[in-house]
Formats: C-alpha cells, structure tokens, sequence
C-alpha cells in the first residue's frame, strides 16, 4: 500500500529496531545508471529511509546526477529530507518528544568490493554529518559532537585500545577529539601491552601486526 504500512517487525526478531530508547532510522540507497554506450544521460540516485518507531513506513527522494558517478552527490541533502520527515511523523503522528535519531543503519546497493573505501570516504562522513547537524540533537551550536563525548569502543585500534574523548566545544572551528589511554590499566603509555595479547604467527606479542590479525573478525565465519 503506498504510503502505508504493510508489515511491522515482530520485537524479538529485530530487537536492534525494537529497543524504543535509542530511535533508529533505516536507510537505503541506490544509483542506476543508463544503458551502455550512452553518455549524454544522467545516472539517478535514490534514498528511501524509514519515519516511524517500527522502521516500517518509509519515505523516498530521487536526484539526477552526472553520468556513470557511482557516489551519490547530493546525499547530504537527501538525508537531510528523510531525517526532517522522520522527526516530523515522529512528532505529530506518534507524539514522541525524543525526535531526533540516535541510530542509523546504512544499506548501500550497487557498489563493488573496489568501491567500498569510496563509499566509505566519501559516503558515510555525509550521513554522519546530518547526524550530528540534528536541531536540538547530537552536535553544538558549532556543529562539532557534544563536549564530553566518548568513545571507546567498536572503532578503536586493537592493538593499543584507546579512547577519545571530545573534551570541551569549540565555538569557531572544527573540534577534534583528543586521545586517551586508561592509566590504571596496561595501557599507560603508547607502547602495546606484551603480556595480554598471545604470539600470533610470526609476530610476537608486542607486535602491532600480530595484534591487529589477532584481533581482526571476518565478516562471516566462512571467511578466513
């Protein structure tokens, strides 16, 4: 049904979508380009993302863009206009206060394997920048993350595991977050622990390479 609802994801099946204390929105994009041979049409880009608590009524937007361009020039603004339509449903259809996202689940359709560093670079700080940009939500008045902020985990090297810690606002320029390492752990220095982590190949345990592989996941578990 357009513009409806036709299925919400039962709680325990989904429980990432589930948890109503941590709003998500999903996100879907797509770009198709013309047929073979032609060079004088452009390439359309689409993004649909989800509005309401159950990631199960979705709006869309199209943009035209330049021939055979794989990333999606005006994903800023695309975002943009589905986090504003979220906030919107969540507000007046379901009455929430917290309208702002604290989650977003990124599907991106169409792109090789030699294309995923692009994306990567090129993609995801776009979305993490509407992210932060919410009116009332994540970021200061200069748009940097809110003073205080902390990260420590998921996104921190293997091998030394640090934290970063966004300590005080910037009010003119861009912030950027200072890294920490735990003093009271094995961790004090820069230098990597060699009693925690076992002899991985070659490598010893204070080698960074080895704690890198000995740390990597795959994956799926297919994957060596």
């Amino acid at each position: 049904m357009l513009g409806g609802i036709n299925v919400i994801p039962k709680p325990g099946t989904v429980p990432l979508l589930a948890d109503r204390t941590t709003p998500t929105i999903v996100l879907g994009a797509y770009v198709l380009h013309p047929a073979p041979g032609a060079s004088s049409r452009p390439s359309y880009a689409a993004v649909v993302g989800s509005v309401d608590s159950d990631a199960s009524k979705y709006v869309a937007i199209t943009r035209a863009q330049q021939c055979r361009v794989e990333m999606i020039e005006d994903l800023t603004d695309m975002i943009a206009h589905v986090i504003k339509k979220s906030m919107q449903y969540r507000k007046e259809v379901e009455k929430k206060t917290d309208l702002g996202p604290r989650r977003i689940l990124f599907y991106r359709e169409s792109i090789s394997e030699g294309q995923f560093k692009e994306c990567k670079e090129c993609e995801a700080p776009r979305i993490f920048s509407q992210y932060l940009s919410i009116p009332g939500g994540r970021s200061d008045r200069s748009g940097n993350a809110p003073a205080g902020l902390v990260v420590d985990r998921g996104i921190t090297s293997p091998a030394y595991r640090p934290g970063h810690l966004c300590l005080t606002t910037n009010i003119q320029a861009c912030d950027m977050a200072k890294q920490h390492y735990d003093p009271d752990g094995a961790y004090g220095s820069s230098d990597l622990d060699t009693t925690s982590q076992p002899n991985v190949e070659s490598g010893t345990a204070g080698d960074v390479d080895g704690a890198f592989r000995f740390a990597f996941q795959p994956v799926h578990g297919n994957i060596g």
